[in-house]
């Protein structure tokens, strides 16, 4: 059946109105309330629909406004052609924990948000997009990161620890640098990148190596803090006093007395 208004003076009922659909161009104002398909420009406003503060519909809600103070709003689908509004805050949540919420604008619309966009908890554990799903261009004014070093992704002949001294050569891009003050010396493979270029590089080892910023490097002898750091070999690096020109890997940013240890450095720092 059909229920149909054309005044502005609305329908009202203390009781149930159930039936296949319910069109009005006023407004529909009930207690309690449970169609299969709701079509009104007007608006759906009560304090709760149902008795238990549901609005259950397998078919469509298709309106102008929704406006719920309280109570949940359960069914198929809900379609606005205006606004969701809430007064205080609006969870949406899934039922299930792996469940997705998708926000699929028609054509080329948008998602607007107009205030900051900010995790339930204090600091969150996920991340904006994945290595199989990223999204295009971002502009910003500016970031933050809690990481310190810059790093990028190279290929290399085998796995290697963070810390690393690396060059130039082997099979692949890069390879561990084994001699003293070595010329072709690349970087030292960093510990947690605050960013990361070349990120799609696909190969069977790949390493971050840090080209700016501070980052932990392993080292052996005595280092003061601002002493230019070159590679020492077998991974390694070591303080110098008048380094070659193309070895220096960057400044130490700690003191160390011992045969070999970790320190951070500061790289692309001559």
């Amino acid at each position: 059946m059909a229920l149909s208004l054309d005044g502005t003076t609305g329908i009202s009922a203390t009781g149930n109105i159930t039936g296949g659909n319910v069109i009005a161009s006023g407004s529909l104002i009930v207690g309690s309330f449970a169609p299969a398909s709701l079509a009104t420009a007007g608006n759906v406003t009560g304090g709760n629909i149902l008795t238990a503060g549901i609005m259950s519909s397998t078919g469509n809600a298709i309106h102008g406004n929704l406006t719920v103070s309280t109570g949940n709003i359960t069914g198929g689908n809900l379609i606005l052609s205006g606004a969701i509004t809430d007064s205080a805050q609006l969870d949406i949540q899934t039922s299930a924990a792996n469940a997705n919420i998708v926000l699929t604008p028609n054509g080329t619309g948008n998602v607007n948000i107009s205030s900051n966009i900010m995790p339930i908890s204090a600091n969150a554990t996920a991340n904006i997009g994945s290595a199989t799903a990223s999204f295009n261009t971002g502009f910003l004014k500016s970031t933050t990161a809690q990481y310190a070093d810059l790093a990028e992704l190279y290929s290399a002949d085998a796995k290697y620890a963070p810390g690393t001294v690396l060059k130039f050569g082997g099979n692949n891009e890069v390879t561990i640098s084994t001699v003293s003050s070595d010329s072709r010396v690349a970087g030292v493979v960093s510990t947690n990148p605050a960013h990361l270029m070349n990120s799609t590089l696909d190969a069977e080892h790949t390493v971050a190596l840090a080209l700016q910023g501070r980052v932990p490097t392993q080292v052996t002898g005595t280092v003061r803090k601002g002493d230019m750091m070159v590679s020492a070999g077998n991974g390694q690096s070591h303080a110098s006093a008048a380094p070659a020109m193309g070895t220096v890997i960057g400044k130490a940013l700690q003191d160390f007395d011992g045969v070999s240890g970790t320190i951070e450095i500061v790289v692309g720092r001559l």
